[in-house]
């Protein structure tokens, strides 16, 4: 077998590290990204309602605590969602951006431990963030939008993508 020379990995090394840093995204064009889900940042409270099958609607009082994290390349979230004390909803989650693909992607962590990585889109205002169950395939998006200082955020599901039944909605204000 022959071996190669430490000079000569030390060449072929030397021509495949600029290459690598060149796909690197830029810093600033990430957190550029990011800063368009800055409506978001903030402290949150209010109120809502979450369907979970049929029957009742839980009814909940509530907060998010939305913050800038890593020179601004991630958005945490923390939310906490009660009803008469008892805990309806508790999440974290944490947007980024994908320079590869343009798009959002936010993952999330339940208190039950379920989580899951979901893809995110800003569109006329709005984040929307979406996935398909794995257990029962159906199609889950997220809606927010923020108006004059009033987060708006309503989840739905689907079988077909196109009849949605929608199963949470959110109101909070700053």
């Amino acid at each position: 077998m022959k071996r190669t020379s430490f000079p000569a990995m030390l060449a072929v090394f030397a021509l495949l590290v600029p290459g690598t840093a060149l796909a690197q995204p830029s810093p600033a064009a990430h957190t550029e990204a990011m800063k368009k889900l800055g409506f978001l940042a903030g402290n949150w409270k209010g109120q809502g309602w979450i369907q979970f099958g049929p029957g009742k609607r839980e009814r909940f009082e509530g907060s998010e605590k939305v913050r800038f994290k890593l020179g601004g390349t991630l958005l945490y979230l923390e939310g906490r969602h009660f009803e008469k004390n008892k805990p309806v909803h508790e999440a974290v989650g944490i947007f980024s951006f994908d320079p590869a693909s343009g798009d959002y992607r936010f993952h999330s962590w339940l208190s039950n431990g379920m989580s899951r990585v979901c893809d995110a889109r800003l569109k006329d205002g709005e984040l929307v963030w979406f996935y398909q169950d794995p257990r029962s395939k159906r199609h889950i998006r997220f809606t927010i939008s923020v108006e004059d200082g009033t987060w708006h955020e309503v989840g739905e599901s689907s079988a077909d993508k196109k009849t949605w039944h929608q199963f949470f909605e959110m109101t909070l204000q700053k």
